[in-house]
């Protein structure tokens, strides 16, 4: 699977930290527990801080059940070591 970030114009805080989670049902969008779900493709880069082009981000798994769920992390740091301040 592939997809493709750019970091918003007006962000305070950048990520290395992203990654796509398949599931066979929805998973819990309370927002402590989005760090808890652990991607199957990662973002194996340094932090994404391109504003004017895009970021690819893909990888493959193997799925024992059906996924019909896709669910982007979009920024849950796991440390500061995760997030970095852009370039104004």
């Amino acid at each position: 699977m592939e997809f493709h970030l750019s970091l918003l114009d007006s962000i305070w805080y950048a990520s290395k930290n992203v990654g796509a989670y398949f599931s066979a049902q929805q998973p819990n969008s309370d927002i402590d527990s989005i760090e808890s779900y652990q991607p199957q493709v990662r973002y194996e880069g340094d932090f994404i801080i391109e504003k004017e082009g895009w970021t690819r981000v893909s990888g493959s798994f193997d799925s024992y059940e059906d996924t019909e769920v896709l669910f982007v992390p979009g920024g849950g740091a796991s440390s500061s070591d995760d997030t970095t301040a852009p370039e104004p």
